[in-house]
């Protein structure tokens, strides 16, 4: 009977063993599903950094197109306001705020300012 037991603790201790080597395997595979799937988040994270930036800059350029935007808006305010402020137009003078221009100096000052705001918004 001592043999029998034996022989039966034996076969219950490879049975064990066998088990343990079949659950570190398993382990092991999953330590290595486990490395991959961080390495995958990493890179996840670095392209979600990455758009982040990028959604950064973007905003930033639309920022500064809003302010750039906004600047030539008041200087088209300020061409358009200057020109509802003529009062008359006589013998080639105009007057504007009670001041008396020159119509062809006047209208070369607005043609420049004009082109300037044309350059800045092209």
């Amino acid at each position: 009977m001592d043999t029998e037991l034996r022989e039966i603790l034996v076969g219950i201790s490879g049975d064990i063993k066998g088990m343990r080597t079949e659950l570190n395997e398993k382990i092991d595979k999953l330590d290595l599903r486990l490395t991959n799937l961080e390495s995958k988040v990493e890179k996840v994270e670095e392209r979600l950094d990455q758009l982040e930036e990028r959604f950064d800059n973007l905003e930033e350029r639309f920022d500064n197109f809003e302010t750039r935007f906004t600047k030539q808006e008041e200087e088209l305010a300020a061409i358009r306001e200057e020109i509802a402020g003529i009062d008359q137009i006589k013998h080639g003078h105009l007057v504007l705020n009670q001041k008396i221009f020159d119509v062809e100096t006047w209208k070369l000052a607005m043609e420049q300012r004009l082109e300037k705001l044309e350059a800045k918004m092209g």
